[in-house]
This record gives C-alpha cells, structure tokens and sequence, in this order.
C-alpha cells in the first residue's frame, strides 16, 4: 500500500511539474521596449524618439522641421520656440501684420479707403442712387407712374371695373345671364 501511494505522490508530482514548465513555455518572455497588444512595455525613451506618432521629452531647436513643417518647428499643429517675421503666414493667419490700405486678408478688405458707387462683396459702399435706379433687382428711389408694372406688380393703379390684372378680374360687376 505504501509503495502504490508513494508511486501516486510521485506520479502527481511529475504531473505538477509538468503542467507547470507548460505554463512557462506558454508565458511570453517580456523585454524592454517590446510592443504588446499595440503598448510599449517597459520604454525606455531616448530624448528626441517618436512614440505613437507623438515626441517624447523632445528638445526644440528653433526652426527644426518636426513632421514636415517647416518655419519653427510645428509640434502637434503648435508653434513652440517661434521667431515671426512680420507678414509670415502661420497656419493660415497673418502673424505682425503691417496692412496697407485696400490690402485684401482672408478675403476682407482691411484700411479700405471707399469711393463712392465701389461695389465691395457684391455690396455697394456710399453709393448715391438717382432716382429710377436699379440696385441689386430692387428700384431705389422710385417716383412711380399710377399703373407702371414693377417686378411684377402694378403699383399706384387704379383699375377700372371690369379691368384683367394678372389673370384676375378686379371690381366685377356681373350682370345676370353672363357666363365668365
């Protein structure tokens, strides 16, 4: 009896044994700076070095180019360490502007000196209308005639019974036995 049980205590042993150098083959072995499940593990960064897309402890010389940019080094869509030259364009927009009069920025004018009747963005600036003129499809300063036809409409008419304005009769009398 004791020679079986200490045959089993030894067979449970190896099987133990075994099942545990199983699990440590099946274990990765981690070393520094490996990538697991898209992670760095233990990173040792160098200064300078480009971690997922991002800089890491960088050091800035002025006008480095990082990621492609160029004019004192773009980190991240920021500027850092800049030295502006006035009238520079940076990331779309003037940096110590000096605009001259009737200079155009981003589509604005900018120290617009305006004669009159200008058209400035399909505006007209200090515009003197003569009568009768049109601006924009619209009469500005109309002396209108009774009956003139104005974009359509009549204006200041007096109609006379009977009278076809547009499609319409206006101030129908209608005499019995008539068919309209």
């Amino acid at each position: 009896m004791n020679e079986e049980s200490e045959r089993e205590k030894g067979v449970n042993k190896l099987r133990t044994i075994t099942y545990k150098i199983k699990i440590l083959i099946n274990v990765p072995f981690v070393k520094k700076d490996d990538v697991i499940g898209g992670e760095l593990v233990g990173v040792t960064v160098e200064e300078d070095d480009v971690i997922g897309g991002e800089l890491v402890g960088v050091t800035v010389e002025e006008d480095d180019v990082i990621g492609g940019r160029a004019k004192d080094d773009v980190i991240g869509g920021e500027l850092v360490g800049v030295t502006v030259e006035e009238d520079d364009v940076i990331g779309g927009e003037l940096v110590g502007v000096t605009v001259e009069e009737d200079d155009v920025i981003g589509g604005e004018l900018v120290g617009v000196t305006v004669e009159e009747d200008d058209v400035i963005g399909g505006e007209l600036v200090g515009v003197t209308v003569e009568e009768d003129d049109v601006i924009g499809g619209e009469l500005v300063g109309v002396t209108v005639e009774e009956d003139d036809v104005i974009g359509g409409e009549l204006v200041g008419v007096t109609v006379e019974e009977d009278d076809v304005i547009g499609g319409e009769l206006v101030g129908v009398t209608v005499e019995e036995n008539i068919f309209l």
